[in-house]
């Protein structure tokens, strides 16, 4: 009897100690430390443009890279130090883009206040909208495609269809320029961040759903790929993780020591890159907000603008001077 009891405690504790292993130690999304393919990056290559760059996306194959620059919108191949192509426009002055879904059409902000739609297959322009009052800070497609949303320095936030690209204003969307706006991969909501220290969540439809306040202007946002986070950079160098179901801030990162201006989520959302005035790249766990790594000097001029390839393991980052810089783990940047 008394061995039989002991045998019983023995397997209860044995099973409590497998659980607690299981969902605490072995658990994929709590691993602080797991390793991902951004924490060793290094330079893969760089391109040099004639003139500083403010926004930089990449084609649905992860083949070529589309610069937008202060005259023209320019186009690489990954791996061709010569450009592919360059659309130039007088009156162009590029301050946003954004690639639709299926990578047929790109959305231009221009300082100037218009929107414009690019045609990728002809590299023709198919359209402009009502311009702003201001300059187009950011624009990003709706993951299904059916809305473009753009920010502007006139205060204001507007929803385009792109069937009828008939646009609908957000009125009261902030006191101040809005920087940045994002919309959440599930298509949920979207947000927009401005000089006002506020973050708003907004409902597909344009209501409003949330506000967030920070201690400093908001100058960009990225959107985790499930949704639940999103992080800003801002004016005075922070960089907070807010949790959308409670809007409260998650995690708070290492101050910067000048403005944050482009940050992207890498490797499932486990990973930020981080960019801004002081011109080093910076990789951080999302997770536990813990810098894993910092480049310094490859960037001459602030970073401006980041993006990714998830397929081929790389990232793009470009500055105020007109160099784009690839870089990637070792072995692990595909061509």
């Amino acid at each position: 009897m008394r061995y039989s009891l002991c045998w019983r405690c023995l397997r209860w504790f044995t099973s409590l100690i497998y659980i607690l292993f299981f969902f605490v130690g072995c658990n994929p999304g709590l691993a602080e430390d797991e390793a991902c393919w951004p924490d060793q990056l290094l330079v893969k290559g760089t391109l040099k443009h004639r003139c500083g760059i403010s926004s930089l996306v990449l084609d649905q194959r992860g083949k070529a890279i589309i610069a937008g620059a202060e005259t023209d919108l320019a186009i690489w191949g990954i791996y061709n130090e010569n450009s592919l192509a360059i659309i130039t426009k007088p009156e162009l002055s590029i301050s946003s883009m954004s690639l639709s879904p299926d990578g047929k059409f790109l959305a231009v902000g221009n300082w100037d206040g218009m929107l414009e739609i690019w045609d990728m297959t002809t590299r023709t322009k198919k359209m402009s909208t009502p311009p702003h009052e201001g300059g187009v800070t950011s624009v990003t497609w709706s993951p299904d495609g059916a809305q473009l949303a753009t920010a502007s320095e006139d205060h204001g936030v507007r929803l385009i269809d792109t069937k009828t690209y008939k646009s609908v204003n957000l009125c009261g969307a902030h006191d101040g320029a809005v920087n940045a706006i994002a919309f959440s991969p599930d298509n949920r909501y979207f947000a927009s961040g401005g000089d006002d220290m506020r973050i708003k969540i907004w409902s597909p439809n344009g209501d409003e759903l949330m506000t967030l306040d920070t201690n400093s202007a908001v100058l960009c946002i990225a959107i985790s790929p499930d949704g639940k986070f999103l992080s800003s950079g801002e004016n005075n160098g922070s960089i907070n993780i807010w949790e959308i179901l409670t809007g409260k801030v998650a995690r708070e990162l290492h101050r910067y020591k000048g403005k944050v201006f482009a940050l992207i989520y890498a490797c499932n959302g486990k990973r930020i890159i981080t960019g801004g005035s002081d011109k080093n790249i910076r990789v951080w766990n999302a997770l536990s907000g813990r810098m894993i790594m910092e480049h310094e000097g490859t960037h001459l001029a602030g970073i401006r603008a980041l993006e990714k390839s998830e397929s081929v393991r790389c990232i793009y980052s470009a500055d105020e001077k007109g160099q784009i810089v690839i870089w990637g783990a070792p072995v692990m940047c595909k061509n």
